[in-house]
């Protein structure tokens, strides 16, 4: 974390300032992002709190870089916002081209002292409830519309951050009946979440005329950190950009130069290698199911198991063979199911946990909840939530409604589940790994969430209580 701007007497203690932040490009010409930036500037006797920028800006080109960090915030003697503006615009850190506009107040009445992780989750929970999208169906649903988005700040301790449009005392007022008056923070951004969801629906409908034209684009998200939507291209340029904005021109969209660089490539229970027999290529198993019609096996990705009747193995000995896929009717759920062997037996285990329950909910877990990932290749791996509504593009082929996530893969583990564990040896099943790829010089995974596997694949995993 970076030390930034501190604590300043003449600010009340219940307040955070935040800022814009505007890039200026070489040929002068300013890009304005409106890009959310609440910038840690709080009382004196708010010490030790965690503030946030988002930053953005011009590098000569149109290709756009948008970040948030977590920054630390202590006292200081500084005596006015424009002085702390100032000392945080001369770091040696912040590009010299970048402007400085405050935008708007937050709120940190409301973050207390009792904050986990686990309190965070009931807290969005409560608030997708109250607006009414919890129990939703729809893989896009409507959001009201002064919400912004909603993270968990930190795993494990973090409290949960509520982005608004309109922050009036009105308006707080409304989340604090909703959900209680302790353990969040309130912040300003400029788009509604759903402005940010309906831009990557319509950039999902013109998939196949940018993918037609060349654009290989590798993925399109919300990015509710920066209050963006991010647009991944393969070896991005300006002509790309041009062509893309053809289709869709919104000022709160950027363009990143994401890489795709993962290629699938390996007891029965979720997270060990089966292996094709007609490719030899290796992935992870997901989890043990049961299907509507009663018949038992296994879940994989839909990527592996994309031809009907193929054979899966584990140790030489058959696991199953695929009799159902969703690889190629579903534009949500890569995933498929092996109807088990003869040999083969289902389990309630991913990896040495039991599974007890599994995610039916699209909306039940807040961007920054902290997940794990198991394989017998690396065991477990733990990261957090990066983005709710991601698409992702492979081969041409493309999913909707993905996860995003920071959990780090390489080839073979496709299929490897995704789940969240209450450290008390179970999990919760959120889905099985998909797809991954670079971006920012950073490995990041996606994965498909279990309610459309089980749509998609008429199933329902198995958990300890199917062998009671």
């Amino acid at each position: 974390m970076y030390e930034i701007l501190k604590a300043m007497n003449d600010i009340d203690d219940d307040l955070i300032l935040c800022y814009d932040f505007c890039g200026i490009k070489r040929r002068k010409r300013r890009i304005r992002h409106a890009v959310l930036a609440a910038a840690a500037v709080l009382a004196a006797a708010v010490t030790g709190a965690i503030g946030f920028f988002a930053i953005t800006g011009g590098k000569g080109n149109e290709l756009q870089q948008g970040g948030i960090a977590v920054l630390d915030v202590t006292e200081t003697d500084t005596e006015s916002v424009e002085a702390a503006t100032e000392a945080y615009a001369d770091r040696p850190d912040i590009p010299s081209n970048y402007e400085f506009e405050a935008v708007g107040e937050a709120r940190l009445d409301m973050r207390g002292t009792d904050y986990s992780q686990e309190k965070s989750i009931e807290l969005y929970q409560k608030l997708m409830k109250y607006y009414g999208v919890y129990d939703s169906t729809d893989p896009y649903p409507h959001y009201d519309d002064n919400f912004g988005g909603a993270f968990i700040s930190v795993p494990e301790e973090g409290y949960l951050i509520i982005f608004l449009c309109d922050t009036s005392d009105e308006e707080i007022e409304k989340i604090r009946e909703a959900i209680g008056d302790s353990g969040y923070m309130i912040a300003p951004v400029f788009y509604s979440y759903n402005t940010l969801i309906d831009t990557v629906k319509q950039l999902n409908r013109f998939l196949p005329s940018l993918l037609d034209e060349g654009i290989r684009i590798s993925c399109i998200y919300e990015d509710v950190k920066s209050n963006r939507v991010v647009v991944g291209i393969e070896d991005c340029n300006d002509t790309d950009i041009a062509t893309v904005k053809e289709y869709v021109d919104r000022p709160f969209v950027i363009f990143k130069d994401i890489k795709r660089e993962y290629e699938a490539s390996t007891s029965i229970r979720g997270g060990c290698n089966v292996t094709s027999s007609s490719t030899n290529t290796s992935s992870k198993l997901g989890f043990c199911a049961i299907t509507n019609g009663n018949y038992e096996g296994f879940v994989i990705s839909g990527h592996e198991g994309d031809n009907m009747y193929e054979n899966f193995t584990y140790g030489g000995t058959t696991v199953g063979y695929v009799t159902a896929t969703a690889y190629y009717n579903s534009p949500f759920a890569d995933a498929a199911f092996l109807s088990k062997g003869i040999n083969a037996e289902v389990t309630a285990y991913c990896g040495n946990l039991t599974v007890t329950s599994f995610s039916t909910n699209a909306t039940e877990y807040a961007v920054g909840t902290e997940i794990k990932m198991f394989n017998y290749s690396s065991n477990v791996q733990t990261g957090t939530i990066q983005s709710l509504y991601y698409t992702s593009v492979r081969d041409n082929k493309y999913f909707f409604n993905q996860t995003k996530t920071n959990l780090s893969i390489v080839p073979g583990y496709s299929g490897s589940p995704v789940y969240v564990s209450p450290s008390n040896g179970t999990c919760k099943l959120l889905g099985i790994m998909s797809t991954g790829g670079i971006e920012d010089g950073y490995i990041y995974s996606t994965f498909s969430k279990y309610c459309y596997i089980a749509q998609a694949l008429s199933l329902s995993a198995i958990t300890d209580s199917y062998f009671d």
